[in-house]
């Protein structure tokens, strides 16, 4: 399971704002539902869908870096040619 902050730390700040977007998002969604606004909601729906995949856009990035340097730093085999004279 990914945890919401699981980001690089040039994205933390960023992932902090869509994460509370996307819970402003549903409890604005949820009485815009109440009061009849579906208009609202649509825009409120769509907001918590782009903040989500932003989320997961930021996830997704920090986990092929990591992959890469946990390639990087894995075991690595150096080959040396020594040629006498």
């Amino acid at each position: 399971m990914n945890k919401p902050f699981n980001v690089l730390p040039h994205d933390l700040e960023k992932a902090v704002t869509h994460y509370s977007c996307s819970y402003s998002c549903i409890t604005r969604a949820e009485n815009a539902l109440v009061e009849g606004d579906y208009d609202l909601v649509i825009k409120r729906a769509e907001d918590l869908i782009r903040s989500a995949k932003q989320l997961k856009n930021m996830q997704h990035k920090k986990y092929l870096i990591d992959e890469v340097i946990g390639e990087i730093k894995g075991p690595t085999l150096f080959v040396i040619n020594i040629e006498g004279r």
